[in-house]
């Protein structure tokens, strides 16, 4: 492209050198229409010799890491999600148990996609300082808000 460009420079730099020393009349109008002629010829030739197989590999080979990129997108998109819902459940398990009068060390909620592949509550691990009657209620509140059933909660419980 630089050599194509300067090609035309060079051109354009000569054409008008002879342009201004010819004189004026129809042999200077001669000269321009042929010195166009010369810089449109200079400049569509690299076109002449444009390799269109090259051209069509490398649009395939553009198309394929576009498709490439656009599946990485997804992915991450989904992971993105799957944590953020993880996160916000476990932040909102946390804040239930201390209203609860639970001291939480650890908590863990599980997710798994439904048919549709959106992310759901599945399990849930708590590790508490606290009585099993307040854990008892924080089991309720988890079943009913969440969806999480009482055979998927896992509790450890230090009085």
């Amino acid at each position: 492209m630089q050599a194509v460009l300067r090609t035309l420079i060079a051109l354009s730099v000569f054409g008008g050198a002879l342009l201004f020393l010819c004189p004026a009349g129809g042999v200077r109008r001669v000269m321009g229409m042929l010195f166009t002629a010369v810089l449109v010829t200079a400049a569509v030739a690299p076109v002449h010799g444009f390799d269109y197989d090259l051209f069509s590999l490398g649009e395939a080979k553009f198309n394929s890491a576009e498709a490439e990129i656009m599946m990485s997108r997804a992915k991450s998109e989904t992971l993105l999600k799957k944590l953020l819902l993880q996160k916000n459940c476990e932040r909102w398990l946390e804040e239930q148990a201390s209203k609860h009068g639970l001291k939480v060390s650890g908590v863990t909620v599980e997710l798994a996609q439904d048919e549709w592949g959106n992310w759901l509550p599945y399990a849930a691990s708590v590790r508490a300082d606290g009585s099993p009657e307040e854990a008892e209620r924080l089991v309720g509140q988890l079943r009913d808000e969440l969806g999480i059933p009482p055979e998927r909660q896992e509790w450890t419980l230090n009085e």
